[in-house]
């Protein structure tokens, strides 16, 4: 007989205490656990950002849209106010309108855009940016997106896209807020902070993501590995590229592997004047029975040029996986009733084991209110950072899961990985000629 038990396996869990994030000089309040609310609950106003850089021009394109774009425009701008940030020279939006409602009104705009202020144009800063206001029934057109990102890698300039719908009238309020926030990030600025909590000095510690992408391109089906490395990762400073692998490859070939990782070393040199102590990576994109053959090929590719560029900097290389099995419940009343587990919850040791015997742990990072929590899990295949214990490694991957400027609370994966498999889909997906890559 084949029965299924009906009792739950019983586990002893950790809860990391969850990192300090700050807006400017001031804590970030919790609005819930693993979220947090960009407005001060005593004054509603928006905090300030830790860094914000000063854009050079910024333009809207539109089309007959009325008094909705006034109005987001208007919420866009003083938003941005709140937060230190300061559109065009005027501090004011220069508002471009299209003349018909397709494509290549907007391709045409965009280009002359583009002519004016891109890099070569006139605009040695490099911060200009599109924001690229259409009515929601434009994205019926599904190719606008993608010629306008298309565009984008041809020319180097940053763009927004903003989805409005010219018959609503208000609420546009946290739409420019977090419309002003992903501009700033785009533009090297900082939304917030996260002080450290993992053990480890957060100088001289650099954390490199890395995952794979597989698309059908303009052309042809093509594989992409992403490279994201943190030049700071309290204020997630970063460094990127992207490296074209053999078709539906998983496992990257040694040479490509030591090429973008020491131009990402070199980078970071560059950037504080000395190595890296101490090295982080954070490996997606490997299944379960890769284990042996990335660390064959990977590690030893990466730790080769490691000797070459900075022999006293120590490598841990860490094994990423977002979608598991496993299933975690926190219990209460007696067992009676069954919640899930609260961000920061880590099971390691009894029952959490490979047959490759490398030292592995789960984690849950977000507050997940519909449905049942599935934690990510952590596999250690090499590690020689002195004071990189289990413990530092479990507050340094929920740490991380802080990070991305999309959200205002924790993702499931930590952001280096999650900003590395964006990068390399985006690239793969709307880039108009076979060979480019992007731009660093």
């Amino acid at each position: 007989d084949f029965r299924i038990d009906n009792k739950l396996t019983r586990m002893n869990t950790k809860v990391l205490i969850p990192p300090v994030v700050k807006f400017g000089d001031r804590d970030a309040q919790a609005d819930e656990p693993g979220k947090w609310e960009v407005y001060d609950r005593q004054d509603r106003s928006s905090r300030s950002m830790a860094y914000s850089p000063c854009i050079s021009r910024a333009f809207v394109i539109t089309e007959e849209t009325r008094g909705i774009v006034g109005e987001f425009i208007k919420q866009l701008e003083m938003k941005a106010k709140d937060m230190s940030i300061q559109f065009g020279q005027s501090g004011r939006l220069e508002v471009m309108r299209t003349q018909g409602p397709n494509k290549e009104d907007y391709i045409a705009e965009m280009k002359k855009i583009t002519e004016t202020v891109g890099p070569g144009h006139g605009n040695s800063s490099g911060r200009t940016f599109v924001l690229v206001v259409m009515p929601e029934k434009d994205q019926s057109d599904g190719n606008l997106y993608t010629s306008l990102k298309q565009l984008t890698l041809q020319t180097s300039v940053v763009t927004q896209c903003v989805l409005v719908n010219p018959t609503q009238k208000g609420g546009q309020g946290t739409k420019a807020q977090m419309t002003a926030v992903q501009v700033c990030a785009k533009l090297g600025g900082i939304p917030w902070q996260v002080e450290s909590k993992f053990g480890l000095d957060p100088k001289g510690t650099m954390v490199i993501g890395i995952d794979f992408h597989h698309s059908v391109g303009v052309h042809e089906r093509c594989s992409l590995m992403g490279l994201v490395a943190t030049m700071d990762i309290t204020t997630m400073e970063c460094w990127q590229t992207a490296v074209e692998v053999p078709s539906d490859d998983t496992i990257a070939d040694a040479a490509q592997m030591q090429d973008a990782f020491g131009r990402a070393v070199e980078a970071y040199k560059a950037h504080h004047g000395e190595c890296p102590k101490r090295l982080v990576i954070l490996r997606n994109g490997v299944g379960d029975s890769q284990f042996l053959e990335v660390g064959g090929k990977e590690v030893k590719a990466i730790n080769d040029k490691l000797q070459q560029l900075c022999p006293d900097t120590k490598m841990c290389f860490l094994l990423t996986f977002k979608n598991t099995k496993a299933r975690i419940f926190k219990t209460t009343g007696n067992d009676l009733h069954l919640e899930n587990p609260i961000p920061g919850t880590v099971i390691d040791g009894q029952g959490i084991s490979n047959s490759n015997g490398f030292y592995e742990f789960l984690l849950v990072p977000q507050n997940v209110r519909q449905g049942c929590s599935t934690p990510i899990k952590i596999v250690c295949l090499h590690n020689q950072v002195e004071g990189l214990c289990a413990r530092s490694l479990h507050y340094l991957t929920f740490h991380l899961c802080h990070s991305f400027f999309n959200w205002f609370g924790t993702i499931k994966m930590p952001a280096p990985t999650e900003y590395a498999g964006r990068m390399a889909k985006f690239i793969g997906d709307h880039r108009t000629d076979y060979p480019i890559l992007p731009q660093e």
